[in-house]
């Protein structure tokens, strides 16, 4: 126990900061953040302050919100837009979000990232959930800083064109790199059933490992059943 008296408390990394104990105990040590020092606004701890008032059995420790009125959240992502980084009030709700899909940076209309998933700062996962407006997150209780790292997965287009819109083509769409792709076209156009037809000359094809865009062009041929 420490009688009334002027002490200093050394912040990690920090500057001594000036503190008076009231018939009570403290760690020498602080992590740095942020904290409101006896009403004043808020600031960081490596900086000098003078007049912090602890009562009587009151310990300063990590993860303890004890005068500190804000915490910050970093999101660390390599593609897309972050929202909802910033600092906030202890034990406030708060969304953040990135956006779901990112264009290929070198400019290739047919590659893009997706969001994959989000880790906190002890690597334990965290769901992206859909945000709208093309974004995913999360939301969660502000009680202490956070970091958040994002990670992402290449993905690559198929594109099926059927310029005379017979048949029902499936199979084409956006696939993560390195996926195995098969695309397909319905059965035949009929006009007259039993007598004309339509008949895809490529009806499906297939891809082993998706590496680079991919088009197709489905072509038509007539037939007819001679009686």
């Amino acid at each position: 126990p420490i009688d009334d008296a002027t002490v200093t408390i050394q912040a990690q990394g920090g500057t001594p900061v000036p503190c008076v104990i009231q018939a009570g105990y403290f760690v020498a040590v602080l992590p740095q953040g942020t904290y409101s020092l006896d009403g004043r606004a808020p600031g960081y701890i490596d900086q000098t302050h003078q007049g912090l008032v602890l009562s009587a059995g009151s310990v300063m420790e990590r993860n303890v919100p004890l005068l500190r009125s804000s915490v910050s959240l970093t999101i660390e992502s390599d593609f897309g837009t972050p929202l909802g980084v910033g600092e906030y009030t202890v034990d406030s709700a708060t969304t953040w979000s990135v956006t779901a899909y990112d264009p290929s940076e070198n400019g290739d209309q047919g590659r893009r990232m997706r969001a994959l998933q989000a880790m906190d700062g002890d690597g334990n996962p965290i769901a992206l959930l859909d945000q709208g407006n093309g974004r995913v997150g999360n939301t969660f209780v502000m009680d202490d800083s956070r970091t958040i790292a994002v990670t992402w997965q290449e993905q690559i287009l198929v594109t099926i064109n059927n310029p005379e819109n017979r048949g029902l083509v499936t199979g084409d769409g956006w696939y993560d790199t390195g996926s195995t792709v098969v695309w397909t076209v319905g059965s035949p156009d009929e006009v007259d059933p039993g007598r004309e037809r339509w008949v895809a000359n490529n009806p499906a094809g297939s891809i082993a490992s998706l590496t680079v865009p991919v088009t197709e062009t489905v072509s038509w041929e007539q037939e007819f059943r001679l009686s």
